[in-house]
């Protein structure tokens, strides 16, 4: 939704030459640090097989070496048609294709906004990729983004509304969590009427995190949480797989396998990627801040505004 108010976010002033502008803007910021990642974790991933074709993690990858083809590795890298080998840019991947359909976005929210709303929201709710995506959540939500920023709708969440939304939502992610107790996955298929419902949560959700946010970032510390916004695409491009390999080194280390030791463990994986991710985001920003720039999209720390 935040990629999408940003993206429209320009006047009446040939609207459409600055979408094209900002496609192009989308190829350096979105799609070259996908190829970069993803070509890196290839060949670690790959010399890892080869020295090691055991190593627990590649058996979790979208591409298994012993039979991988000049496709697989297309795919692994350029996410082409399928998801790419880190997972996570498939998120980067869909929006960035998201911004390629951008011109149409802008037809339909000018001449039949809601209807366009209904159609993407059907696809997003029945689960279709429309062939082109890998998710169909991607388009819609920045649809809804963009429909934000050209009805111009308040921005401006209450701090009474925040917490009684939050509370909400806490509340029915616990209910969701109850789900399988009562309902039959024996078959590993959620019924249509739970899926649907789960998905409908996320509205919810956006509520509560926006207003949290919102408030949040008025305050001392988020202001000064807020001057490392820029290290956040590089947070999301190195957390796997350096969160799955933390995992694997810290797992032995537990003093017993059990359910309270598993939650110790997941705390310390993510804490120590969070720190490390971010720590090392800083340095290279401060020393080499051409390469940071090639890995982060060219989003610098020093930058405070427009990230998407």
């Amino acid at each position: 939704m935040i990629s999408g108010w940003l993206f429209f976010s320009f006047g009446n002033n040939d609207p459409m030459k600055t979408v094209f502008t900002r496609i192009r803007g989308r190829f350096t910021s979105l799609y070259l640090p996908l190829v970069f990642w993803n070509g890196v974790c290839l060949v670690v991933l790959y010399a890892i097989y080869k020295t090691n074709p055991y190593y627990p993690l590649l058996s979790e990858l979208n591409i298994n070496f012993n039979v991988a083809g000049w496709k697989d590795y297309i795919n692994g890298i350029f996410a082409l048609t399928r998801r790419p080998i880190s997972f996570q840019f498939w998120f980067v991947r869909d929006l960035f294709v998201t911004a390629l359909v951008s011109p149409l976005f802008l037809l339909v929210s000018r001449r039949a906004p809601w209807l366009g709303a209904a159609a993407l929201g059907t696809a997003w709710i029945c689960g279709w990729s429309m062939v082109i995506f890998l998710r169909p959540d991607v388009p819609f939500f920045f649809y809804l983004g963009i429909l934000v920023r050209l009805k111009q709708l308040p921005l401006i969440i209450s701090r009474e509304t925040t917490i009684a939304v939050a509370a909400f939502f806490v509340a029915i992610v616990c209910v969701r969590a109850l789900a399988p107790f009562v309902v039959d996955f024996s078959d590993n298929i959620m019924p249509t009427w739970l899926r649907v419902s789960t998905a409908l949560m996320r509205f919810v959700g956006v509520i509560a995190c926006w207003g949290m946010l919102q408030h949040m970032a008025q305050t001392p510390r988020g202001i000064s949480i807020g001057k490392y916004g820029g290290v956040a695409f590089f947070l999301h491009s190195v957390h796997w797989p350096l969160l799955a390999f933390l995992k694997i080194w810290i797992w032995p280390l537990m003093p017993a396998q059990t359910d309270l030791w598993m939650l110790v463990h997941d705390l310390t994986c993510v804490t120590l990627t969070v720190m490390i991710g971010v720590g090392a985001g800083v340095l290279l920003n401060r020393y080499v801040p051409a390469a940071f720039a090639l890995m982060n999209g060219g989003r610098l720390l020093k930058q405070t505004k427009g990230y998407e």
